[in-house]
């Protein structure tokens, strides 16, 4: 374990604790006690500690103007190794599924959660109604409510939050349509989705955190309100609840 972080120290500030026990074969109890037993509470604290203190080493060699193309590079890093994920049949049937849902539920925790609210948003600018949900409890129970012809969009950087896994599962004994905007395709979440539409996961401290992660998601977010779909018409932009009251 302490080889494998010394070695790797500039990849561990990109990794989840997940995959480190995944590549050192080790439980995450293994992994948990080595970061107490040199000092920390857990990973996420020594991850945070590496990353501090490689950003003071960079930041060192660099001038203003290199820092700021730095971070100018990264963002635009984050847009290309997403784009390079993207599955366009799976933004088509996003589209799809979108524009024939009678309710659109968003579900995601923390800054996903907030990444849930800018598509509510960006969603009601061209005449779709949704509702964003952030409070676990709230999203059992909205859930609860849900027909076969609705639709959850669930967003979760990991792909196994827990809180929003146990929603999508319940969601889909109801047989209703899930799309998951994450950073991993074999995870749970996903599985669980009709519609998997993947982010870039390189995200760490040195790029600005959630920040960082929260432009994949966007990206994704700006593809569905703006791709062109043959099937665009003037009605079709409403969901059929909203439509049958015209």
């Amino acid at each position: 374990m302490a080889d494998y972080i010394l070695v790797r120290d500039s990849e561990i500030v990109y990794e989840t604790s997940s995959e480190i026990v995944s590549k050192v074969k080790v439980g995450e109890g293994t992994l948990n006690r080595f970061c107490k037993k040199i000092g920390y509470s857990g990973f996420q604290e020594l991850k945070l500690k590496m990353t501090k203190d490689i950003l003071e080493l960079e930041s060192q060699k660099m001038s203003s103007d290199t820092f700021i193309d730095e971070i100018k590079n990264n963002y635009l890093s984050i847009v290309e190794s997403t784009r390079k994920l993207i599955d366009g049949r799976q933004i088509e049937l996003a589209i799809k599924l979108i524009r024939e849902a009678n309710q659109i539920l968003m579900i995601g925790v923390g800054s996903s959660g907030n990444a849930a609210r800018e598509f509510e948003s960006s969603l009601l600018r061209i005449g779709i109604i949704s509702k964003t949900v952030i409070d676990t409890h709230f999203q059992l129970m909205h859930t609860a409510l849900l027909k076969d012809n609705d639709l959850i969009i669930a967003f979760s950087l990991s792909g196994s939050t827990k809180e929003v896994e146990e929603t999508l599962l319940n969601a889909k004994r109801k047989n209703v349509k899930i799309i998951s905007i994450t950073n991993y395709s074999s995870r749970n979440i996903a599985k669980l989705s009709d519609c998997v539409l993947l982010t870039s996961k390189k995200e760490s401290y040195l790029e600005g955190g959630s920040l960082m992660a929260k432009a994949s998601q966007l990206f994704i977010i700006c593809l569905l309100n703006t791709s062109p779909n043959p099937r665009d018409q003037s009605r079709s932009r409403m969901p059929s609840s909203a439509r049958n009251k015209n």
